[in-house]
């Protein structure tokens, strides 16, 4: 017997994972701000190699 969580979470887990694997990358690769802003939250900040800070305004310009 299956619980109704269990499926949720599972398919929670494959949203997540086509968000990151398939949108994610699309949305840079074509440059798709729309997609982009729809993708980020509000108080998005990334981190690169070198120590130097992201916003979400950074990633859309």
């Amino acid at each position: 017997m299956r619980w109704a969580g269990a499926d949720r979470r599972q398919e929670d887990h494959e949203a997540l994972r086509y968000l990151k694997e398939v949108e994610w990358s699309t949305a840079y690769r074509e440059q798709d701000t729309v997609l982009l802003d729809r993708i980020l939250h509000g108080d998005f900040q990334m981190i690169d190699a070198e120590g130097n800070t992201f916003t979400k305004a950074d990633e859309l310009e």
